[in-house]
């Protein structure tokens, strides 16, 4: 549960560091997503798998399931790679 709230603001910094999308203290998930449609659909999907987890921990306040974390992490893999 906290790793998927963990993953979800490291992946939201990186993305900021990195210029990819902007961040502010208002920018919703649906922002950042829509932000890197514009981009890079790849970087969406990516997004979107690390946003899944996140939203079902933070949002629904359910369980992330192992098959749901492993997809969230190997997507942040990709994030994480060097630009």
């Amino acid at each position: 549960g906290t790793a998927a709230l963990l993953l979800f603001a490291a992946t939201i910094a990186l993305l900021d560091r990195r210029g990819i999308v902007r961040i502010g203290a208002s920018t919703t998930v649906g922002e950042v997503r829509r932000g890197l449609r514009r981009r890079d659909d790849a970087l969406a999907r990516a997004f979107d798998a690390v946003a899944a987890a996140f939203e079902r921990r933070a949002y629904a306040g359910a369980a992330v399931g192992e098959t749901q974390w492993q997809h969230a992490r190997s997507a942040f893999a990709s994030f994480d790679a060097p630009p």
